[in-house]
């Protein structure tokens, strides 16, 4: 996932673009059936965290 794709770090609307990006990726998987896991269970691989548009505690929020 590009890090400039993520703006915000409220729980709904980052899920939104984490299922978008599961959508745009992947045909094989259900991005639904992802989102539905525990937020412990998922994964999401970013690219170009040197890149990133929002304040250090958000990022660091986002992280966790």
């Amino acid at each position: 996932m590009d890090i400039t794709k993520i703006i915000t770090v409220d729980g709904e609307a980052l899920n939104r673009i984490v299922e978008e990006r599961y959508r745009d990726t992947y045909n094989n998987i259900d991005a639904n059936a992802i989102m539905q896991k525990a937020p412990e269970e998922r994964v999401c691989f970013i690219d170009n965290f040197e890149e990133i548009r929002i304040g250090d505690k958000s990022a660091k929020k986002s992280l966790k």
